[in-house]
């Protein structure tokens, strides 16, 4: 038996990992060779209505983005920082590159946030793309609303559509989607399908496939125990924040690419109030049915997955989204990273990255 910590840690260390294995295949149904799906929200069918045209414009709530409130150079790269404003909703980002370059929205998952594409930005804009990267909600310094409500898939799509029509018009961008990010880019591209022209998916399982494989294997029911930690109320929160965030930071500290700058950069996003609770409340809203809908719709857009092998906590046949569903998909397997794999080994993974973006 392994003691506790080691036990919690893991737990913390595996970002989205299995954290999708208590939903059930029921929510999706055939009907008339079409995958539908239950519970349709209010907002969902006002995202809907106005999906018809070449392009998309909210007229629920009008949103503005900041002029650039701090400058900051990353590898060599000139990083501005800018607040997309709506309603009573802010999402901090950042921004480099071509600002007349094709757009490129790097969406990060638990438990990072924009910093953990730092190693990607400067090759991104060498490469003429206009790079966007948000903090999702409940992140480092983007709104952090209480409710776990409201980090559930129709108000966490909207906050990436209100990017896309503030920040690429009515051009159709790129998306790159890590862990949470891309179960969030997923459902991006089943909702919004016109305003997205390719999709990059980088070690987050299409939830279709998870579902199947969750049934049938015990190993991946196993790996997924963790995800009951985190519907537990504030114990989660109590055990992340102990000793100045100790199980984090050392989770950061396990990668060399890491400086210690770095993950005091991250000491200080977790530190935020309110930030742990938005990070864990993506679980509870998953467990509490509000990202019912995702993995159940057709996806013509096309689909390229850069999956690192190695992941211990997904299994490898869930880099392959089923081809009914997903019809024009690439995969990439790397056998030598792993759920990080733009942190094992920045190298490849911007050069597949590149490859897949072209």
């Amino acid at each position: 038996m392994r003691p506790p910590q080691l036990m919690a840690f893991r737990a913390v260390s595996t970002g989205f990992g299995l954290s999708l294995s208590l939903l059930p295949s029921s929510f999706c149904y055939p009907r008339n060779h079409v995958r539908v799906c239950h519970h349709s929200s209010p907002i969902l069918h006002l995202f809907q209505m106005h999906m018809e045209g070449p392009s998309y414009t909210s007229d629920r709530h009008s949103s503005a983005v900041s002029s650039s409130y701090k400058t900051e150079r990353i590898d060599g790269c000139e990083v501005f920082h800018r607040n997309l404003t709506y309603g009573k909703t802010t999402i901090h980002f950042v921004e480099c590159g071509n600002s007349d370059g094709e757009a490129v929205i790097l969406v990060h998952g638990f438990p990072n946030f924009w910093f953990v594409w730092k190693n990607q930005l400067r090759t991104l804009g060498e490469a003429g793309y206009r790079v966007i990267a948000p903090d999702l909600r409940g992140y480092n310094t983007s709104s952090r609303p209480t409710t776990v409500e409201s980090y559930g898939q129709d108000h966490v799509t909207y906050d990436l559509l209100q990017l896309v029509n503030c920040c690429s018009k009515d051009q159709a961008v790129l998306m790159v989607g890590h862990d949470w990010g891309g179960v969030a880019v997923w459902a991006f591209a089943e909702m919004f399908p016109n305003r997205v022209k390719k999709i990059i998916i980088v070690n987050s399982p299409h939830f279709h496939s998870f579902r199947n494989l969750y049934q049938s294997s015990v190993q991946q029911r196993l790996r997924s125990w963790y995800f009951v930690f985190f519907q537990l109320p504030w114990i989660p929160e109590a055990f992340l924040r102990f000793n100045r965030f100790w199980a984090l930071r050392r989770m950061l500290y396990a990668f060399k690419s890491h400086s210690e700058d770095d993950v005091n950069r991250y000491v200080e996003a977790f530190a935020s109030p309110g930030a742990l609770t938005g990070m864990i409340n993506y679980y509870r809203a998953l467990h509490a049915g509000y990202w019912s809908k995702v993995g159940c719709s057709h996806i013509q857009t096309p689909v390229e997955v850069i999956w690192g092998a190695k992941d211990p906590y997904l299994d490898s046949r869930l880099a392959h989204p089923p081809e009914h569903l997903v019809p024009n998909a690439t995969v990439l397997l790397f056998p030598q990273l792993a759920h990080w794999p733009m942190w094992d080994d920045s190298e490849i993974f911007n050069g597949a990255l590149l490859k897949s973006l072209a």
